[in-house]
């Protein structure tokens, strides 16, 4: 079979160029089209991608700057961006819970996200050798959740049946324990009282919220070896250190390091956040029995060598050290435990002495605690001090 000779190729070129020349609208046109085409959907994918992104952002705001209990609801936000924003939206949503503290929402939205979505890639973002991010998220809420339902806020009632009489040089006030809060740090007070160990030391230290007496070291007059006492096993914090608010009338163990001092006391005479959870607050002063707001009030508001204008013309660096000091003494005469009415038997010190303050008429209303006085009182330099064995003629008597 004889083979079909092959057209030149400079006859080809010419036939291929007329063909060309013949279709060339038709030719141009469909790759105009092609171009369109594939620039549309360039455009297309990219302004989507942006819209998308512009879109959630929006909606993960919307979760996160609107009020959780009233927000848009889950299903309105798939509407929205679809279901696949749904997983992003619950872990934004349970971190915004985190932060306004509503652990149950939180928790609520992170087992939904690990339930519903189990496998999408947030259930294995790692943040861990052990845990996923969304695991960790999920144990710290846990963690914050059980700790600040043991760290409650509580108002316990006061045992009235066993109580402790303060008598000072500046009047006199009853205090109720906390038993079931604070029971290591109610015996010790207990202890420390029958031993006479608070009897004949003064106040120590008068702040704008609160003022401390006892230590062995202010028995004397001198004010600058207050804090000069012999090194102290510190009592070790209880419960009610983080239940218990420093309210005015509440009483503590001084805060000291490694823990509270055995011998010193702080009682508030206002609120004080900068105390919170600092010091295991053990018992409150009664505000049922007389005296307990004039007493209170007038430690409060003894004028210190930091308040006084003499002191100002001192030496600063000398009276620096005492600031809070009370310029003129106050004396804790004794502490007595009493019970039913009664003074307890244990007493390792004469209580033949202690006349138990009768309330008047009636009774004084609890008034915040006014400002301190700038100034001392003129006969400063000759009133005498009270004796520690004998209440003044401030304190009631019988």
């Amino acid at each position: 079979m004889a083979l079909k000779k092959l057209p030149e190729p400079e006859v080809t070129r010419i036939s291929l160029w007329d063909r060309f020349e013949a279709h060339k609208k038709t030719i141009v046109g469909v790759v105009a089209l092609c171009a369109v085409v594939l620039v549309g959907l360039i455009l297309y994918f990219t302004f989507r991608t942006k819209a998308r992104e512009e879109r959630w952002t929006d909606l993960i705001s919307t979760v996160l700057y609107s009020p959780y209990s009233s927000g848009p609801s889950l299903e309105s936000l798939a509407k929205r961006g679809g279901s696949d924003i749904l997983p992003h939206v619950l872990l934004q949503r349970a971190m915004g819970h985190t932060a306004s503290k509503s652990w149950d929402l939180a928790l609520e939205d992170l087992s939904r996200l690990q339930g519903d979505y189990r496998d999408h890639y947030l259930n294995t973002l790692p943040a861990t050798e052990r845990y996923s991010l969304v695991d960790e998220l999920r144990r710290w809420v846990e963690s914050e959740k059980a700790w600040l339902a043991a760290h409650t806020y509580v108002s316990p009632p006061v045992n009235s049946d066993r109580v402790a009489l303060v008598e000072t040089s500046a009047g006199a006030w009853w205090v109720g324990f906390f038993p079931e809060l604070a029971p290591e740090h109610v015996d010790h007070f207990v202890h420390q009282a029958k031993a006479g160990a608070f009897n004949g030391t003064s106040v120590t230290s008068v702040k704008s919220t609160r003022f401390e007496f006892g230590g062995e070291a202010s028995r004397d007059e001198d004010p600058f070896n207050d804090e000069l006492a012999a090194p102290e096993q510190p009592l070790s914090p209880g419960a009610a250190r983080f239940k218990i608010r420093p309210e005015r009338g509440m009483v503590s163990f001084r805060e000291i390091e490694g823990g509270e001092s055995p011998t010193r006391v702080t009682v508030f005479v206002l609120e004080d956040q900068e105390m919170d959870k600092r010091q295991t607050i053990f018992g409150r002063v009664l505000t049922d029995r007389y005296p307990h707001n004039e007493t209170l009030d007038a430690i409060g508001k003894a004028v210190t060598y930091g308040s006084s204008s003499e002191a100002e013309h001192k030496d600063t660096a000398k009276y620096g050290t005492v600031a809070d000091h009370p310029v003129q003494p106050i004396r804790i005469a004794r502490v007595s435990i009493w019970a039913q009415g009664k003074i307890e038997d244990g007493h390792q010190w004469d209580v033949s002495a202690i006349v138990k303050p009768e309330p008047p008429a009636k009774a004084p209303e609890d008034k915040p605690l006014e400002e301190k006085p700038t100034t001392p009182p003129a006969d400063e330099g000759t009133k005498g001090e009270e004796s520690p064995d004998k209440p003044s003629e401030e304190a009631p008597s019988k």
